[in-house]
């Protein structure tokens, strides 16, 4: 946490770690000294990494609002804020919890901007709260048309040199920094990006019981061909002490890997301090959501709300869920940002939904995990590809043919498991994710027939 004064000598105070993308501007701290208060909020639209930014009288957050902000509503009463909804619970024990556990599939996480606590809600990334009155306000944060007339290479040399300005600035505060590397497009990208720049750095790929082929044998062949270090986190006897101190700390806000990997001490394996990169961001820019919701328009989703969830195969709390999902959409409807709204839901719910309550749950583990491309600029040279670009991955693929590492020649997420295998994985996940959701759907009309009814309670 550090604290500034800005040229209006009004006090800021950055929490987490924020890094400047554009290598044309002053770091974080320096630029909020150098000007006045009523540009900083915009200012943070080329910042990197997970953060909050707490002014005079406003509170900004990262671009993927990693570093959640949970806030009691107005009419629950005194103000309170934290990035944890177990802190609040314990402030405020009478909070209300949804009933509906979360588990690895479908819509695995609480729909900002409400969240797992009746009467908390939780700051969507293009949303502002002000200390004083509790008012939340609207910040623009995607401009994809300031890069529209780029080509796809000119975008990925850009891409290069703003994001190799992060790593770089990253590596300069702490050396001790590891790249979470798997068969995949998106940390390769990353990887290539910090070698283009200059960079060396180790590699580790996390060892669990539902890792691909893919995923555990190409990242060791790459780091073999860059001559760098890599070293699987293998995971260890899960223990039951730390399943139980991951879920107080969460408050059941997520349950997904990282959950085990806690448990495991996998996250051990890493050094006290030692930054951990994750790339999650990249998928905002590669059409992430358009097969999943191939023929689901806004239109529709407005009316019913349930489509979406049921998309996620997602029916356990449908009602208490959907209404969740008519306030996202209420606030959408009424703050338009020149993004689709599938891209949108990747980032206010994806990424401010289910990746922000994973990386509050990894605030239990020694090292410090870190998203070096979750960037509003960044997102927005990614979105400012044509949507036939973005679906094959060009400016991904074209950042690892122009960073000279030879990335590009590895195989993406190749198939490497038997038919007999993904079958029986499919079969696993689809029978994991009705049992559970079934188990969701019970304690609904559970709790349903446990609340007092209207008549009831006027008697």
């Amino acid at each position: 946490m550090i604290q500034v004064s800005d040229a209006d000598s009004q006090c800021w105070t950055l929490i987490g770690h924020a890094f400047q993308a554009d290598p044309r501007l002053p770091g974080p701290i320096d630029q909020i000294a150098s000007s006045r208060s009523g540009t900083i909020p915009g200012a943070t639209y080329s910042w990197a990494g997970r953060w909050l930014l707490v002014g005079p009288d406003v509170v900004v957050c990262d671009a993927g609002a990693l570093l959640g902000l949970f806030y009691l509503s107005p009419e629950v009463g005194a103000f309170l804020a934290s990035s944890s909804l177990a802190v609040l619970k314990r402030l405020v024990p009478e909070l209300e919890a949804e009933t509906r556990r979360l588990h690895w599939h479908g819509v695995s996480w609480f729909i900002p901007p409400s969240s797992k606590l009746k009467g908390v809600r939780k700051l969507l990334p293009d949303q502002t709260l002000s200390l004083r009155t509790r008012r939340v306000t609207h910040l623009r944060r995607a401009f994809p048309e300031r890069f529209t007339g780029l080509t796809t290479d000119e975008r990925a040399r850009t891409v290069t040199s703003h994001l190799g300005n992060v790593l770089i600035e990253m590596t300069r505060k702490n050396s001790d920094m590891s790249i979470a590397l798997t068969g995949g497009i998106d940390s390769r990208s990353t990887l290539a990006v910090a070698v283009a720049n200059g960079l060396a750095p180790a590699v580790v790929t996390m060892q669990h019981a539902r890792i691909t082929k893919a995923d555990s044998t190409i990242p060791p062949i790459i780091c073999r061909e860059l001559g760098l270090r890599h070293t699987y986190l293998r995971p260890g006897r899960a223990d039951p002490r730390r399943y139980a101190l991951y879920d107080a700390h969460t408050l059941g806000n997520t349950a997904d890997a990282d959950r085990d990997f806690f448990a495991q001490g996998i996250f051990d394996r890493l050094d006290e301090g030692e930054w951990l990169v994750r790339s999650a961001p990249w998928s905002m820019g590669k059409n992430y959501y358009y097969d999943y919701f191939h023929g689901l328009s806004w239109e529709q989703l407005r009316k019913r709300p349930q489509a979406i969830l049921l998309r996620h195969k997602t029916f356990g709390s449908l009602k208490r869920s959907a209404q969740c999902l008519a306030e996202w959409i209420a606030w959408r409807d009424s703050h338009a940002e020149p993004y689709d709204w599938r891209d949108l839901w990747y980032r206010d719910q994806r990424m401010g939904g289910l990746v922000s309550s994973l990386e509050q749950s990894l605030d239990l583990a020694g090292c410090v995990s870190v998203h070096a491309v979750n960037c509003g600029l960044l997102c927005d040279i990614m979105l400012s590809e044509p949507e036939l670009a973005r679906g094959e991955r060009r400016l991904q693929k074209r950042i690892l043919a122009l960073s000279g590492t030879g990335l590009e020649r590895f195989a993406i997420n190749p198939v490497l498991e038997s038919g007999l295998t993904i079958a029986a994985r499919k079969t696993r996940k689809h029978v994991g994710n009705v049992v559970l959701e079934t188990a969701n759907l019970i304690r609904t009309v559970r709790a349903a027939g446990q609340r007092p009814s209207r008549s009831r309670m006027s008697r």
